[in-house]
């Protein structure tokens, strides 16, 4: 029986650490719903009469409030708590793909791309910080590479195939697809349940050495979060 603790230990990987599954899960369910418009969006604003140029400022609008919303989240998590933060961003995500079956008017899938570049600013740095949050400095390495992949396999797939479902299946198919992150939520929540239930000393730390701890465990992040930025503003139409 003594034994029943280290073995639960040496069964716990990155993939099933409290926490991960539902960090994991939010974050593929939020990803397809950002692939699968990122690629269509700009074609519906087509569909709806918009010139070339009026198309390739839908998704420089959608990166614009990204970067925006990124700047804004840390104050937001402080203010209202990861529960608040996360599923106001799922649900930023997620809506404006289904409103996008009112109309292809320009104007409002730009404002469309703005509601969801929030959204996505909001996913992206939760993600980052939960990863931090959740996983011990020694196995970090292990869980974003984890994270990664649920980063990577929803656009992997949903980028290129999007317009061909689009044009040869229909848009609807492709907005339904793009209101995954509601489902989300419900992950969410539960990642929400966790961070939140952090020992009230860590909360209570000096702040000194609590922004040097949070430094110390957001730099490893930054590069692939670069990176993924980088990738997803070349790959925009």
């Amino acid at each position: 029986m003594r034994n029943a603790p280290a073995n639960s230990a040496a069964r716990e990987t990155v993939w099933n650490a409290p926490g991960m599954p539902a960090l994991l899960l939010l974050t593929a369910t939020g990803f397809s719903g950002f692939a699968v418009l990122l690629p269509t969006a700009p074609l519906w604003a087509v569909h709806g009469g918009a010139d070339a140029a009026g198309a390739g400022s839908v998704n420089a609008v959608l990166m614009l409030c990204t970067v925006l919303a990124q700047s804004l989240v840390p104050t937001a998590i402080r203010h209202l708590g990861w529960r608040t933060t996360l599923v106001c961003g799922m649900v930023l995500l997620g809506v404006p793909a289904l409103l996008h079956l009112l109309t292809a008017q320009l104007g409002v899938v730009l404002a469309l791309a703005a509601v969801r570049g929030l959204g996505f600013g909001v996913l992206t740095v939760c993600g980052a910080g939960a990863v931090a949050e959740l996983v011990e400095p020694a196995r970090r390495g292990q869980a974003i590479g984890a994270y990664g992949l649920a980063i990577a396999g929803p656009q992997f797939i949903l980028v290129s195939t999007a317009p061909w479902v689009a044009q040869n299946v229909g848009f609807e198919v492709v907005f339904a697809i793009g209101a995954l992150p509601l489902l989300g939520v419900a992950p969410a929540l539960r990642l929400a349940r966790r961070l939140d239930a952090r020992p009230a000393g860590a909360e209570n730390a000096p702040h000194q050495d609590g922004a040097r701890d949070k430094r110390a465990a957001y730099l490893p992040l930054l590069r692939p979060m670069l990176l993924l930025l980088g990738v997803t503003a070349a790959g925009a139409p």
